[in-house]
Formats: C-alpha cells, sequence, structure tokens
C-alpha cells in the first residue's frame, strides 16, 4: 500500500512560479513511490494527478496571491482532503496552507512544510506603510508558531538551519536544494539569432529579469537603473512575468521594452539575455537566477538568501546592495562594457548551475517523505 501524500499549495498553473516550477519537476519523478493528492487553488487548470481544488476570493490580493474564498464547501475540500492523507506536505504561502495545517494537527496527521519563501518578507513590502510596523512582527511570530507545529521542515539551502533555529523553531529540520533543468536550459548556439527570434536586434543588450512583478522584487530599481543607463547604451529590457497594473506600468513606461508576460518556454527567453538581474528584497534559492546561470548568463543579484553563496563576486556574477540604485548602476556598467568578462562570468556561471540537479532534489524529497 502506498503512502499517501497531500501536497498543498497556495498557488498553481498556469502560473509559473518557483513552487509550481518545484511541483512539475519533483512531482513526476517521485509518482510512482506515493499516491499523490494535489489540493491546489482552482484556475480552471488541470494536471495528470488527483486533484482537489479550492475556490479563490476574487477581492483579497497580496504579493501575487489570491487569498481562499472562507466557505463551507472550500473548508469541507481541505478538511476531507487531509483526513484521507497519510502525509501533508505544504508549499505554501497563504491560507490554503494554513488550514491544511490546522487540520492536519486535528486529525493527527503528519505535517511537512517546504520553506519556499520567507513568508514575513514577502508580505512586509505588500503591506500599506501605515501597517507594516505594527503587522510584520505579529505576523512573523505566527508564522514561526506554525513552523513549531510541523513534524519537519524542508529547506532549500543548508545556512537557512541556523537562521531559523536561531529565531526559535525547534521542529526538525532537512535540506533539499532545488534544481535546474541544465538540458532544457542551456546556453545559446547564436545569441544574436536567439535575440532576432524575440525580435529584438542583435546590436542591443539585453538586460533581463524573470519572475513576479511585485513589490518585494523591488523591480523599481532595476526599471530606474536601465532608464539611467539607456541614456549612453542601446539596451532593451526583457521582463519575464506579470504583475498588478500599477508595477506594469513601470516597464510599459520604459522604452524599448520587451514584456512577454508568464511564458511557457522560457529558456528563449534567458537565451537572449546578455546580463539577467535579480532585484528582490527577499529570496530563499531563485530559480530564476539559477535557470539564466544554466543559460550562460551572467547575473546581478542582491545579498539575500542563497544567492549571497551561490553568486561569487567576479565568478559568476555580482552583488549588490538591495534597493541600490547607484551600485546597481556600477555594476551593470561594467558587465555592459567588458564584453569578455559577460562572457568568462556566463561559462563560469553555467558551472555553477550543473551543481543543481532535479534528479537530487527529487530522490531527497522522495527519502524525507518515506522517513516521517
Amino acid at each position: 500500500m502506498k503512502k499517501k501524500i497531500l501536497i498543498v499549495a497556495d498557488t498553481y498553473a498556469p502560473r509559473v512560479d518557483g513552487i509550481m516550477r518545484f511541483l512539475h519537476e519533483v512531482l513526476p519523478r517521485i509518482a510512482d513511490d506515493f499516491a499523490i493528492t494535489l489540493l491546489v487553488p482552482d484556475y480552471g487548470v488541470s494536471w495528470t494527478f488527483n486533484e482537489r481544488k479550492v475556490k479563490l476570493s476574487r477581492i483579497v490580493r497580496l504579493a501575487g496571491y489570491q487569498s481562499l474564498r472562507l466557505s463551507l464547501r472550500n473548508l469541507r475540500t481541505i478538511r476531507d482532503a487531509v483526513k484521507e492523507a497519510d502525509t501533508v506536505f505544504i508549499q505554501g504561502p497563504a491560507l490554503i496552507s494554513v488550514l491544511a495545517l490546522h487540520y492536519a494537527r486535528n486529525y493527527h496527521k503528519t505535517a511537512l512544510w517546504y520553506i519556499h519563501l520567507i513568508l514575513w518578507e514577502l508580505y512586509e513590502k505588500n503591506l500599506p506603510r501605515l501597517l507594516r510596523r505594527p503587522a510584520i512582527p505579529l505576523f512573523k511570530r505566527l508564522v514561526l508558531s506554525w513552523y513549531n507545529t510541523c513534524d519537519a521542515l524542508i529547506v532549500p539551502y543548508k545556512s537557512l538551519v541556523r537562521e531559523l533555529t536561531q529565531l526559535g523553531i525547534t521542529t526538525k529540520k532537512d535540506v533539499a536544494r532545488l534544481g535546474v533543468d541544465s538540458e532544457l536550459l542551456r546556453p545559446p548556439e547564436d545569441k544574436a539569432a536567439a535575440k532576432q527570434a524575440l525580435g529584438i536586434p542583435p546590436n542591443r543588450i539585453v538586460v533581463g529579469y524573470v519572475g513576479r512583478i511585485s513589490r518585494e522584487k523591488n523591480v523599481e530599481v532595476l526599471v530606474e537603473a536601465v532608464q539611467r543607463l539607456q541614456q549612453d547604451y542601446p539596451i532593451t529590457l526583457l521582463a519575464v512575468g506579470s504583475g498588478t497594473e500599477h508595477m506594469m506600468k513601470l516597464f510599459e513606461n520604459t522604452k524599448n521594452t520587451v514584456l512577454p508576460g508568464f511564458v511557457r518556454d522560457v529558456e528563449r527567453y534567458y537565451q537572449a539575455m546578455d546580463i539577467f538581474v535579480m532585484p528582490s528584497l527577499t529570496e530563499t534559492t531563485s530559480l530564476a537566477t539559477l535557470e539564466a546561470m544554466a543559460c550562460g548568463v551572467p547575473v546581478v543579484t542582491t545579498k539575500v538568501g542563497f544567492l549571497k553563496e551561490y553568486v561569487i563576486k567576479n565568478h559568476n556574477g555580482l552583488l549588490f546592495p538591495r534597493g541600490n540604485v547607484y551600485t546597481l548602476v556600477l555594476q551593470l556598467h561594467k558587465l555592459i562594457r567588458r564584453k569578455r568578462l559577460r562572457r568568462y562570468m556566463g561559462v563560469n556561471a553555467r558551472q555553477t548551475a550543473l551543481q543543481f540537479s532535479w534528479d537530487k532534489t527529487a530522490a531527497r524529497i522522495k527519502g524525507i517523505l518515506e522517513r516521517y
């Protein structure tokens, strides 16, 4: 009899984000070992796995995540899905996950939580300024209490274990690094052709970004840096992703900007980039950064999460302090002017990304699910 695993997430297809990437890569690799059910939002899209879907509110939306509609039907769906499971494997980061944890405790089910995001950092920049100071410390304590009620936490890098322990998390912690599909995501044979395929002239320097276009990603810094540099260089800004109308206008009002939205064939867009920028205020692994590196693109990122460990200055990328437009401009200027440096860092970026494998991630997850 296979162990019944309930995978809980507050995001789902057709969204393209780190959690969905994790699910799409890991679940097929462990599907033969467990009886898997998904408890996810209803966006009108189905996958090959057994699904329990819940309706979302059309009103509440925070950090790009739409809130659960609090109805008896939804609560019964969550409760019944948890009751039927042996293990509840939570991905976060919102109300569906929290309610699944609540029912898991009520029905004495094993509860595991993969920490894809630092939740209090994610929501901090999305709250109105007047609410941040009183609300975020309380929310942080609440999140830590959720983590302490789990049977185990799974984290994507080792130093996060120490950080969580220092915050008072006594729950057992396991490390399972995320991966990269280095066969699909690889350097282009012809960079100029990769640009032309997207309608971008080959002589333009393409500065790229992939991810949610939201406040915690701090894309305003990227836009301002590019606008300054466009006065001196032929730069095209390529931003793959979507966000609120206000955030999207930042890009729409910047000249020579390409905005394809969320895409399935994201490798084509990475391959057209000369430089990738991750300006985020909060990250854990940042799959988008690793994917850009797999495509041989040098990266410029903030010093957050795992980024400050695998992005090595002047080797595979450059770093800049959070929110510091001046330093970002200097780092981009350095790479724009020095094509050989871009090539050198791009080769090293690819080698760094090759150390991350979805096969290893899935094997690690499988072992953890079997152990608890």
